[in-house]
């Protein structure tokens, strides 16, 4: 994979190197712990990047990736249970077609989007009441390329995990 871009799914073997690949595109990553929490303390990596040494410390275990979203990644992703309420993507129509879209190890969508250019995007719990939340500032998303509970895998199934696509 190169330093550029990341569209394939790796082999869990390989996480160190998903995690610096991601480092390596501008994308703060932070170890999983229990139920998708961050395994470490990461407040300090909404404004800055962690070290290649951290990285490589926090993923020597094999825990799944987060990425944390906002100001520091540049990404807003909307997070979408489908399954939970059928129909919810229809609700969503007024929305700009995401560039980049992960299924979820459980079954839901992540939505990527450039984080626009204003003072601060907040984070979002059930927005309109449907099973849809928004990822931003202050937030973080499970990677593509880790596993979820379930055994499944969270791949893209749309669009390539690179700049490019990011800012289009």
């Amino acid at each position: 994979m190169s330093n550029q871009e990341y569209s394939a799914q790796q082999p869990e073997s390989s996480k160190i190197e998903q995690a610096l690949d991601f480092l390596s595109l501008g994308f703060p990553t932070i170890p999983a712990g229990a139920n998708k929490s961050p395994a470490t303390k990461w407040k300090e990596y909404q404004i800055k990047l962690p070290s290649q040494a951290e990285v490589r410390r926090w993923f020597r275990p094999n825990p799944n990736i987060l990425l944390v979203t906002g100001l520091i990644s540049g990404v807003v992703v909307v997070d979408i249970d489908e399954h939970k309420e059928p129909g919810t993507i229809e609700k969503l129509s007024h929305l700009t077609p995401s560039p980049l879209v992960v299924r979820t190890g459980g079954g839901g969508l992540h939505w990527y989007y450039k984080r626009p250019s204003v003072e601060r995007v907040s984070n979002r719990i059930r927005v309109n009441k449907l099973p849809v939340d928004v990822k931003a500032d202050g937030g973080y998303v499970v990677a593509p390329g880790s596993r979820h509970s379930s055994g499944r895998l969270y791949e893209i199934v749309q669009g390539r995990f690179d700049r490019e696509t990011l800012d289009s």
